[in-house]
């Protein structure tokens, strides 16, 4: 009986040294008053980024040559956006392309993917720094457009596939935000890049 007795202070002291840690930690690490206990507290679910084969645009004398995304994967921070139309039109491209040494600093790398030709993303008034990758067969079912869920049809009579905007960002482990059977883009996040060179 007397061991017993023993057993239970023992038991009784131990449970009180916890609760006193705890006391202490959690007034040492209060909670943010942003905290809301009764909102749902979701993880994003991540999953591997689709990889694709992809020719760029070329420069001067240089021919378009062939862009493995998947040799990219796990070693740098990507940033891949699709864009319809004229390259210099695009405000994310652009403003990529003006912290592009930043970024590159950072061993961060931008890529643009479109359905244009390579000839036509070559024609630009100011070259890019990065590849601009040309989707061509994107109608085909390993296309990348098809892979991340940036196509759909033209408004224009007759007219082929158009882009669906949208910028994703790939992290080192090579895993990209996703949603339903679809990687998911990121919102207008305006503070993207500097974003990226905090981080």
């Amino acid at each position: 009986m007397a061991a017993q007795s023993r057993r239970f202070v023992v038991f009784l002291a131990a449970a009180a040294v916890v609760l006193v840690a705890a006391a202490v930690w959690r007034s040492a690490n209060p909670r943010p008053d942003s905290w809301d206990p009764s909102a749902p507290q979701t993880l994003e679910l991540r999953q591997f980024a689709p990889a694709f084969e992809l020719y760029d645009q070329g420069s001067g004398e240089k021919k378009p040559r062939l862009v493995n995304l998947r040799s990219y994967l796990h070693r740098h921070q990507i940033v891949l956006v699709f864009f319809n139309g004229n390259p210099e039109s695009d405000s994310t491209l652009w403003s990529l392309r003006e912290r592009h040494e930043d970024l590159e600093a950072e061993n961060i790398k931008v890529f643009g993917v479109t359905t244009q030709l390579p000839q036509v993303n070559r024609k630009t008034n100011e070259p890019f720094p990065f590849p601009l990758l040309s989707d061509v067969e994107s109608m085909s079912p390993d296309s990348a457009h098809k892979m991340w869920g940036r196509l759909r049809p033209s408004d224009a009579p007759g007219g082929g596939p158009e882009t669906i905007p949208g910028v994703f960002l790939i992290d080192r482990a090579g895993t990209v935000a996703w949603e339903d059977k679809l990687p998911r883009p990121l919102g207008d996040d305006v503070d993207l890049i500097e974003r990226l060179l905090g981080s």
